[in-house]
């Protein structure tokens, strides 16, 4: 690359000594050299590049309802939740009949199922005895 001084001077062109420096400093701020212009071409590519990956993902959202997905991320929301505690629950009444098992077994009765079954027999003989027939 020549400096601009070398090819004004080869074409027969004198720039005054005390003018030289003016000259210097405007061009630098006014031109750029072949260099820094392809490197400006260069990521002026490369960011319109971007630019047209990032229509096209736009293009992907069109027509979709936002407040619908809203909506169906709330419903999602509200499933999990309730599943969430529908397992707790479980989790509780496993660990209930644990404990209830273990103080079955350690009591001595011979038959587990037995004293676990008793409330609901109990339940069955009211119904059974306030019921006429």
């Amino acid at each position: 690359m020549k400096n601009i001084e070398t090819i004004l001077s080869e074409l027969g062109i004198q720039i005054p000594a005390d003018k030289k420096d003016a000259f210097t400093a405007q061009f630098g701020e006014n031109y750029k050299t072949a260099e820094e212009t392809n490197r400006l071409r260069t990521a002026r590519d490369d960011l319109k590049a971007q630019l047209d990956g990032a229509k096209e993902q736009l293009k992907s959202f069109e027509g979709v309802d936002v407040s619908d997905l809203k909506n169906q991320i709330a419903k999602l929301n509200g499933d999990l939740t309730a599943k969430d505690n529908e397992y707790k629950a479980k989790i509780a009444d496993m660990e209930f009949s644990a404990v209830l098992d273990s103080a079955i077994s350690s009591s001595g009765a011979k038959n587990a199922k037995q004293p676990r079954n008793l409330p609901k027999q109990r339940a069955t003989e009211r119904r059974r005895i306030a019921t006429p027939t």
